[in-house]
Parts: C-alpha cells; sequence; structure tokens
C-alpha cells in the first residue's frame, strides 16, 4: 500500500512539474542598452510581472518567480516612465517565449505626461498588393507624424496568416512602438486550424500574448482577447462569439488592483461591446470588471464602419463619467475594395460613408481627446457635405428626385454630444439635427456598382453592405434664395477634441 501511495505522489509531482514551472529573472536599468545587467547597473524594484493570471513584483533586488501556466506567456507590466527593448519591427520584448529565466531589461522613456498616440482597426489583408497598400496609406503618412505609439485593434490579416509578420514589419517602418490585438480573422482557422494547438497560435507566435496590459504615464492600457470560438454558431457559419474567457478575468481583476482608481484606463479589443445590445453579458461583466475607476475608455474595431457610444447609469454604470467606446473603423476601408484612384490604391469607403483611416487620441494625465484622420487627406478634411448635384452625370440620387433640398454632413468625428451648425451666403448660423441615415455618397457608389458603371476593369466591388451612419447631420437649402451659385459654411465641436469647419459650393436652377 506505501508504495503505491509513493508511486501516486511521484506521478503528481510529474504532473505538476509539467503543466507549470518556475521562471526566474531580474529587471534591471540597462545603461548602455545592450540586454545585459553589466556591474554597476542599478536593479529595478516594484516591476509588476504576470503569467497571465497572477501578478508578482521585483523586490528589493530586482528579482522575481513566478509560475509559468500551461501554454502561456510571462510577460512584463510596462512602468510608466519605462520602456523596454525593441525588436527590428519595434514590438516591445515584453514577454518571455522560452527558458526558466527571463531578465527584464528597463530603460527611461520620454514624453509620458502628454502625448498622442495612434488607434488603428482592421489592416485585414489578404495578399501582398494589400500589404502594399497599407504601407502607402499608413506607415508613409504616420512616418511623418507626432505620436509615441500606436495600438492596432485586431484583424491585422483577412484570415492570411503568413501574412502576420508582414504587417509587423510594415507598420513597424514608422519607426515607433506597435502595440498588437487580435482578431477574429488572425486566428487559426480553416486550413491553418490545427487542433493540437491554440485558435492564436499564429499570433502567439509572431506578435506575443493574446491579452497584456501596459502603462504609460497617467493611463493603463488593457489589451484583451474578445473572441471566443464557438463552432457553427448561426446560419452565417460564424464560428465565434464575442467574449472574454475565464483565465482572461482572472488576469483583468488582478491587473486592475495594481492601477489606481483615478488613472485613465483605456481598454482595446477587436469586437465591440455593444455588439448585438449594448447590455448584453460580456458587455455587462466588462463594466462590473472597470467599476472600481473613474475615467474609461474603449477602443474597437471590426464593423468596418465608426460609432462612437457612451454607457452610463442606464446601463448599470453609476460613476460620474461615462464609459466612452470608439469604434475605430476600419484602415482597410471596405476590404481594400472599390475604384483604384490615379495611384493604384483602392478608395475603399467604409460602409457608413467614412473614408478609411486612423485616429489619433492625444492624452495629458489622466484626460484626453480625440482626432480623426482619414488616409490621404489633410488633418483638416473632418466632415464631407452632400448637397444636390443635379448637374452631374450619372448622380441617381438627385436626378431620381429633382426637387430635393437636403443637406447632409458625415462628422467623421462625430458623436451624440457634437454641435453642427450650418450658414448660407455669410448668414445665421443654425444648428442641424443629427439623424441616423445612410450616407449619400456611399448609396450613390452603390447605385452606380448596381448600374453597371463601376467597378472599372481591375477594381472591386464594394461590399453591398451599407451601414447607417451614426455620425450624419442633416439641414435643408432654405427656398428663396436666387439662382445661381451659393456658400454653406459648416462648423462641428465637441467636448472631446473635435473643432472643424467645411465649405461647400452649390447651385439653385430654378
Amino acid at each position: 500500500m506505501k508504495a503505491l501511495i509513493i508511486l501516486l505522489i511521484i506521478i503528481n509531482l510529474n504532473f505538476v512539474s509539467f503543466g507549470q514551472s518556475k521562471i526566474t529573472g531580474t529587471a534591471f536599468l540597462d545603461k548602455n542598452k545592450n540586454g545585459v545587467q553589466d556591474t554597476g547597473e542599478k536593479v529595478f524594484k516594484n516591476l509588476y510581472v504576470s503569467n497571465g493570471k497572477d501578478f508578482v513584483r521585483t523586490d528589493k533586488k530586482g528579482n522575481y518567480s513566478i509560475e509559468k501556466l500551461d501554454a502561456r506567456f510571462v510577460f512584463a507590466i510596462k512602468p510608466s516612465g519605462y520602456q523596454f527593448g525593441m525588436d527590428r519591427d519595434f514590438q516591445a520584448k515584453f514577454y518571455h517565449t522560452e527558458g526558466k529565466t527571463f531578465n527584464i531589461p528597463v530603460y527611461p522613456s520620454k514624453n509620458e505626461d502628454k502625448y498622442s498616440m495612434v488607434l488603428m482597426g482592421d489592416p485585414q489583408v489578404y495578399m501582398q498588393d494589400q500589404i502594399n497598400y497599407l504601407g502607402e496609406v499608413a506607415t508613409d503618412e504616420l512616418l511623418d507624424a507626432d505620436y509615441e505609439f500606436m495600438v492596432v485593434l485586431g484583424d491585422l490579416v483577412g484570415n492570411s496568416l503568413p501574412l502576420i509578420p508582414t504587417v509587423k514589419t510594415t507598420l513597424g517602418l514608422t519607426k515607433k512602438p506597435n502595440y498588437f490585438v487580435l482578431g477574429n480573422h488572425d486566428r487559426d482557422r480553416g486550413e491553418f486550424a490545427d487542433a493540437t494547438k491554440s485558435d492564436n497560435d499564429s499570433f502567439e507566435k509572431d506578435l506575443g500574448p493574446d491579452y497584456y496590459s501596459f502603462n504609460w504615464g497617467d493611463a493603463h492600457f488593457l489589451v484583451l482577447n474578445d473572441v471566443l470560438t464557438y463552432p457553427n454558431r448561426n446560419v452565417k457559419g460564424s464560428d465565434y462569439v464575442p467574449g472574454i474567457h475565464k483565465s482572461q478575468i482572472e488576469f483583468i481583476i488582478n491587473d486592475l488592483k495594481t492601477v489606481p482608481s483615478d488613472k485613465l484606463i483605456v481598454v482595446c479589443a477587436h469586437i465591440p461591446f455593444f455588439f448585438g445590445d449594448k447590455k448584453d453579458a460580456t458587455t455587462k461583466q466588462m463594466l462590473e470588471l472597470l467599476s472600481g475607476h473613474e475615467k474609461v475608455f474603449m477602443a474597437t474595431g471590426h464593423a468596418h464602419n465608426q460609432i462612437q457610444l457612451f454607457f452610463d447609469e442606464d446601463d448599470g454604470w453609476m460613476n460620474k463619467q461615462p464609459v466612452h467606446q470608439l469604434v475605430a473603423g476600419a484602415i482597410c476601408g471596405n476590404w481594400w475594395r472599390g475604384e483604384y484612384n490615379m495611384f493604384g490604391i483602392p478608395g475603399s469607403m467604409m460602409r457608413d460613408g467614412t473614408p478609411r483611416g486612423y485616429w489619433f487620441m492625444h492624452i495629458d494625465g489622466n484626460e484626453y481627446q480625440l482626432e480623426y484622420k482619414a488616409s490621404g487627406m489633410g488633418k483638416n478634411k473632418q466632415m464631407h457635405i452632400w448637397v444636390p448635384q443635379h448637374f452631374e452625370m450619372f448622380d441617381t440620387l438627385s436626378n431620381s428626385a429633382p426637387h430635393i433640398n437636403d443637406i447632409w454632413i458625415n462628422v467623421y468625428a462625430g458623436n451624440e454630444f457634437t454641435d453642427v451648425k450650418i450658414s448660407i451666403d455669410g448668414g445665421v448660423w443654425k444648428s442641424v439635427k443629427q439623424k441616423e441615415k445612410f450616407d449619400p455618397y456611399i448609396l450613390r457608389l452603390l447605385n452606380r456598382q448596381e448600374m453597371g458603371i463601376i467597378p472599372t476593369d481591375g477594381s472591386r466591388e464594394l461590399k453591398e453592405e451599407p451601414r447607417a451612419s451614426t455620425h450624419l447631420w442633416h439641414g435643408s437649402i432654405p427656398d428663396g434664395l436666387e439662382k445661381g451659385a451659393h456658400m454653406l459654411e459648416v462648423t462641428a465641436k465637441n467636448k472631446y477634441g473635435l473643432d472643424a469647419k467645411a465649405n461647400r459650393l452649390f447651385w439653385v436652377r430654378d
């Protein structure tokens, strides 16, 4: 009997040692930037290290020890005012991949009190041509931009998993740190599915953990994986649902314990939390987890249109400042579809009529403002205006209704707190109403597509799935204007940083 007990103990110990192992290391200030702790280089204490569930801190000698959970990473949490080393594609070396030792060189970081960062949705490349488009519409522009780092909000690829490292390299040419979110199209599905591996194996191999966190100044960034694989969920064959698995919930709870309640929390995920119904189980759970923090901002992608949403007491959020969620659209726009421009890049207007682009988030302490940048357009291009154009060939919308007098204004960074006003020929400024409708420009493109006018040879059809814009305002051309040309002026302002102007000439025919 004793022999049997001893045998069972040995088997159990072997199982534990196989499933878990200790990772140890030292954090230090790497003064000469060689990645090795040399004589005289000071240790770095109180640095948080996580195994994807638990947290430990380095002691007064800079040392730590933590269990490595089955198939999980061990990673360091970037502290405010400091940075980790970068690989050649400017991704931080913050995670452990192999071996039992993970030493962590730390370097002082600048510009963390007041800074800008970039939020970019859905590159979603399927082929090398689209990598080239991404380089031109994103990397080339960002090389000249003033910001500290970027978070890419998932769907780096469109199931073309071998292109993940190529996307990383393309965006790394900005020479600014990049952080990546996992999207539903970044999973090992279809031809890449392997029952012996995680759904996220390709992403993790090239980019590291699928959830983690980091600090930058008075903001704490919580990067999450909210894509749960769920085979044959619905009639369309979708194999995922929005949600956060149990071990990640434990990570979030323990992570937020390390963050002061007045620090700005920036949640970065792929699938919007209001998906289906903004009070669904995942959203409720997230709001409960975040309730101990006063200022919360959420950045998501996935939708290929732009939405801003605010969770308040009606949604169970009882803190004074609502949770602000930005659904950031997609840098690929309409999946890299549409007519090619003169430089060979598809126009690819998003489904709500917004030009493809990315966002700047300007952070000052724990306050922030937002700024949209339409790719390929000037910084001041913050809206477009539709007015009747009866003289334009193939203007199917106007010619079908010759007496139409509508003015539609798509304010790219607009939300429910935005004040939009119009003036005609320098006259009185009047407020116009926000309406959730289809943008006339995307409807016109789809109408021309249906008529066979577009796409021309070599271009690809836009997806015929328009979405009503939540940032559209409606006004009318008043009766009694003289025949001839008139100038429409528009202003748009909100408390989140938008302060924009635009003009549009229009004609009165009769």
